[in-house]
């Protein structure tokens, strides 16, 4: 399957478990397999990539030295998917773990106008 030329890019630090129940969300939605996924690990000291490299193959694992924070992670993944061509970029936290359909909805949204910045709401079960 060819992926579509969308970057989800997850910022995380130490927080193995959460991280990977949000990739494992990914992967049952399908979305693992239909976009790029950049996980921007600022310095984990828990496994966290290894975990991922582990488990998830196909997940883009960019290193930082626990100096980038969140908004230094996401700038981080978003240079790294601008340099690969990426034509729409997700920010996701880790501890949000999309429905189904949602990053689908989300593009499909965004296609309607080039100019458009599209979020979606957050539940706290």
């Amino acid at each position: 399957m060819t992926k579509e030329n969308v970057y989800i890019i997850i910022p995380v630090h130490n927080r193995k478990v959460i991280t990977l129940k949000c990739l494992a969300t990914l992967e049952d939605n399908g979305d693992l397999a239909k976009y790029y996924v950049i996980v921007v690990d600022d310095g984990s000291t828990d496994g966290t990539s290894e975990a991922i490299k582990s488990l998830y193959s196909e997940v883009i694992i960019l290193e930082g030295d626990g100096n980038l924070w969140w908004t230094g992670a996401v700038k981080k993944g978003m240079e790294y998917a601008y340099k690969n061509g990426a034509e729409y970029l997700i920010w996701l936290n880790d501890d949000c773990y999309p429905q189904k359909e949602t990053i689908p909805k989300l593009i499909k949204t965004c296609r309607t106008d080039k100019q458009i910045v599209a979020g979606a709401q957050s539940l706290d079960p």
